[in-house]
């Protein structure tokens, strides 16, 4: 078996013209000028090797090497995925129809490996206009599945989509719950305070039934997420500080040991940090802190937990970019507060988007969201994996997307200079392990393509240059090889 590829390799200098335009967001579309082509041709360059397309535009799924595409409107968000039993491969998703419409949450199901998909399933719409946050699915061991998010609005105004929305929780809303079963899915159902809750997470009990964890008003609650019993207080709000007692912590990662005792780890901010902090029957204690409001966005990236095979419990966590010379990823021992580097970026620009783990019998699967310059930078990132069986593996990469970037150029003298580039964003995964230890991952790739023109205006007897700039993002969810 030939080896797993390495990291994608450091950019090197571009002979490419810059671009006469800056990065504008993603999903947006926003023209401030008039490109007139004319019937000038186009001077095309390719940053890919091998055969594909010829002109510009895009690549599609399978030019980038990616299986399968589940979403449908190229307006893909989060994703979470789990293998039952039988091998059924279940995904749900976010994605919006359009750009004002509302976020759903959709399902869809594989019997082949991903082959092939069923009909895609909206779980999520209630008939409100209320749009859904980032997805989370957990199994049981007879094949059912359950899947939760957080549902925004519910106060007689419709919350389509919120800005600041990660898989840790930020904004509040409604914890919903629903249930796969026979072939189907059951009522929609809510747990905890409406409007109320924003951080959440699965965990499996002793017995080895999912139960769904929550911060709500009062502090941190725990039910079955078969409906069994009653919400349950775990950790009153009092045993988790913060400088703001309106704010609740957030980034919740849960596990219970074989004795049935629960643990969580959580992000507050208190004492002027931000802190990373492990809740046990046996107290809270501070596993890292951060500078306060200097923070990136954690709920893009927050720790998550796991138990190796002998027991021993792993949380990774990303810490600040400032506390390190280059970008870390830390396993830390709550045990002992020790931490072990994972990852360390060859060079200081060097950046982890985010990350998300998923674990099954003591081994675990790091996927990050790479990139080798800044977030703002306009460079396509990469989906990059750490396995853990025992012990570390090194990084290794798992899409080629700065290889299909494409980008075109033409200077016109007397005109206007025109440009346009097109590079593929990693933006999230989830990937699930069946029985036999195989992984399964989807990744959102966001196609972004950037454009702008500038030209040169005589105005009151002086010359200007004149930028028009825009861009467009249509991130899709993929199934994606892994190496």
């Amino acid at each position: 078996m030939s080896a797993p590829p390495a990291l994608p390799p450091a950019p090197t200098t571009s002979s490419k013209k810059a671009l006469p335009c800056i990065l504008l967001g993603c999903g947006a579309l926003l023209l401030l000028g008039i490109v007139v082509l004319g019937g000038a041709a186009f001077w095309y360059f390719s940053a890919r090797s091998g055969g594909g397309s010829s002109g510009g535009g895009q690549a599609s799924g399978e030019d980038l090497g990616f299986g399968a595409k589940l979403s449908q409107y190229d307006k893909a968000g989060g994703s979470a995925c789990v293998i039952t039993p039988d091998g059924t491969w279940h995904a749900v998703f976010q994605e919006r129809s359009d750009y004002g419409k509302p976020v759903f949450i959709f399902h869809r199901f594989s019997r082949d490996n991903g082959a092939t998909w069923s009909a895609t399933e909206n779980i999520s719409n209630d008939g409100s206009g209320n749009g859904a946050g980032f997805p989370k699915l957990v199994r049981d061991t007879q094949g059912n599945v359950y899947a939760a998010w957080i549902r925004f609005g519910g106060d007689g105004s419709a919350v389509t989509d919120v800005t600041l929305d990660g898989p840790g929780g930020y904004r509040a809303g409604t914890l919903t719950l629903r249930r796969w079963s026979g072939g189907h899915w059951g009522p929609l159902q809510t747990l905890g305070t409406a409007r109320k809750v924003a951080s959440f997470c699965f965990f499996s009990g002793a017995d080895g039934a999912p139960h769904v964890l929550w911060m709500d008003e009062g502090g941190v609650m725990a039910q079955a997420a078969s409906g069994g019993g009653n919400n349950g207080m775990v950790a009153p709000a009092a045993d988790i500080p913060m400088d703001n007692p309106l704010q609740h912590p957030s980034g919740l990662s849960a596990m219970s040991s074989s004795r049935g005792n629960l643990m969580f780890t959580a992000e507050r901010k208190f004492d002027n940090m931000q802190q990373l902090v492990f809740w046990s029957s046996g107290g809270l204690r501070v596993l890292a802190s951060d500078p306060k409001y200097e923070t990136r966005n954690n709920f893009n990236h927050p720790a998550q937990m796991f138990a190796d095979r002998g027991g021993r419990l792993h949380v990774i966590y990303e810490p600040h970019p400032k506390l390190t010379e280059r970008q870390e990823l830390w396993d830390i021992d709550p045990a002992s507060g020790r931490h072990q580097v994972i990852f360390t970026g060859r060079t200081g620009e060097e950046t982890i988007q985010s990350f998300q783990v998923a674990a099954e019998n003591g081994v675990a699967q790091v996927i990050m969201e790479w990139s080798a310059k800044p977030a703002i930078v306009a460079q396509s990132t990469e989906l990059v994996a750490l396995s853990f069986n025992g012990t570390w593996s090194e990084a290794r990469g798992l899409t080629g997307n700065s290889r299909a970037e494409k980008f075109f150029f033409k200077d016109m003298p007397l005109a206007s200079d025109i440009a346009m580039s097109t590079n593929y964003h990693a933006k999230h995964a989830s990937a699930a392990m069946d029985t036999d230890g195989k992984v399964h991952l989807l990744g959102t790739i966001e196609a972004l393509s950037t454009f702008g023109s500038s030209s040169l205006e005589r105005l009151g007897g002086r010359n200007y240059k004149v930028t028009s700039v825009g861009s467009v993002g249509q991130p899709s969810l993929y199934v994606i090889k892994w190496r």
